[in-house]
């Protein structure tokens, strides 16, 4: 399986039900969801002949290599399946992230992770690497550790992170 990883700061918004991504319902976004209106909003289509390389740090990512949290809730919210951190058990450290373009003395903790998927094998991934899209995505959501709970986080332009990596089949 050949798994590219990527990242990209994203602002969540309550109320993700009823959306689509053709090109006519993301037109549609921002008349149900102001957030969606913004420079910031997936998906992204990612050409690497057009980017600009920067010389940012590497993003670290501590705790992932051997720490699966316990306990963990899987739910099925109607459009993917999410893995959520019990945050009612008591852990050492969760894994948590910080470096590359976040800022300085921020670091990120897991929240949660969900997937994208779709009916097809080349239709599943939210984004798009070089006109390709992906059969799957997955993306781990952080929460900027300033923030007490991911609900404070999303009224912060600083208060999420998400890591995504395409699956190809």
């Amino acid at each position: 399986m050949h798994i590219t990883i990527w990242f990209i700061l994203i602002t969540l918004h309550n109320g993700i039900n009823g959306f689509g991504y053709s090109k006519r319902e993301q037109h549609l976004w921002p008349r149900k969801y102001e957030s969606c209106a913004g420079k910031l909003q997936s998906p992204v289509a990612i050409s690497t002949s057009k980017a600009i390389v920067l010389p940012f740090p590497a993003l670290e990512m501590i705790g992932y290599h051997n720490f699966l949290p316990m306990p963990q809730i899987l739910t099925n919210n109607g459009q993917t399946v999410k893995l959520s951190i019990d945050k009612n058990a008591i852990y050492k450290r969760l894994p948590y992230i910080f470096g590359a373009i976040l800022k300085q003395e921020q670091q990120y903790e897991i929240e949660h992770l969900h997937f994208h998927w779709g009916i097809k094998n080349n239709k599943g991934a939210e984004h798009v690497l070089n006109g390709i899209r992906y059969p799957m995505e997955i993306h781990i959501v952080h929460r900027n550790m300033a923030y007490s709970n991911i609900s404070h986080a999303l009224q912060h332009e600083d208060g999420i992170v998400v890591v995504a990596a395409f699956f190809q089949v």
